[in-house]
């Protein structure tokens, strides 16, 4: 039944009947809230809305509803591309960045997304763009940060199960 209001919503979408796509996919969640129903399915309708809201101008009701997309599917390429539209469209170029190469790590490459990340530099401010490539280096070292407890972690688990080696042997021997 979740389906059918995203399948109501995507005729009357591209019917042009903005209002009503956006009423069928407001049913949709809150049946999927409901019946506690979340993750992909719930994502596509948020997103799906979100599309809806922003052909009617309502960019900050579509960023919402993208980011929240989001958060229900974290690949879906369509809520990262929907909620960085919309960032820009609130002259938010910051957050539109910051959306575009989240989506960009997460997706991989992604022409919409690369084109969109420099619109997004070109219309900022210098105090903007600092915070922007103060993410990218955060998001750099957190990437390295992680890669360097892995191996500490598997360094440590190996040392425990040489020192476990040898206390058998210990044990053994007595």
């Amino acid at each position: 039944q979740v389906n059918s209001f995203k399948v109501e919503g995507n005729a009357k979408l591209t019917s042009g009947d903005l209002m009503a796509a956006v009423e069928s996919y407001s049913c949709g969640i809150a049946l999927c809230q409901k019946l506690k129903i979340s993750g992909k399915s719930l994502g596509q309708l948020y997103v799906n809305r979100a599309q809806a809201r922003a052909r009617l101008e309502q960019h900050e009701l579509a960023l919402q509803d993208a980011e929240a997309g989001l958060l229900e599917d974290t690949e879906n390429g369509r809520g990262f591309w929907r909620a960085a539209s919309s960032a820009m469209s609130l002259e938010r170029y910051d957050h539109c960045a910051a959306l575009c190469m989240r989506g960009i790590k997460v997706l991989g490459d992604s022409a919409a997304l690369e084109g969109m990340l420099e619109e997004a530099r070109s219309r900022m401010d210098p105090t903007e763009t600092s915070t922007a490539t103060e993410f990218e280096k955060s998001v750099e070292e957190a990437t390295s940060v992680n890669a360097v407890a892995e191996e500490l972690s598997q360094r440590a688990v190996s040392l425990l199960q040489s020192y476990q080696r040898e206390a058998n042997k210990e044990d053994l021997q007595r």
